[in-house]
């Protein structure tokens, strides 16, 4: 009873969460350089909200079945009644 990770869901998880660590990244370095906070808080937020709708974009799929998927299954369906 061990543990399965599905690589495809991994990769895209790995994905997300790279996305995501680059804006606050960037952050330390604005922040070492001597940058203004406002700058810095305006530029982390605007990052993290680019990366958070390309991860919605990214992964859409996964959570909203296309009608494709859904037409196939519905005929697979009508085609074992008959």
């Amino acid at each position: 009873m061990g543990i399965s990770i599905n690589t495809e869901y991994g990769m895209k998880a790995l994905i997300s969460a790279l996305g995501l660590m680059i804006a606050p990244i960037i952050g330390i370095f604005l922040r070492l350089s001597q940058a203004n906070g406002f700058l810095i808080g305006s530029i982390v937020s605007i990052l993290n909200i680019g990366a958070l709708i390309g991860i919605g974009f990214y992964l859409k799929n996964d959570f909203i079945p296309s009608e494709q998927k859904n037409l196939g299954e519905s005929e697979k369906q009508e085609k074992s009644s008959k």
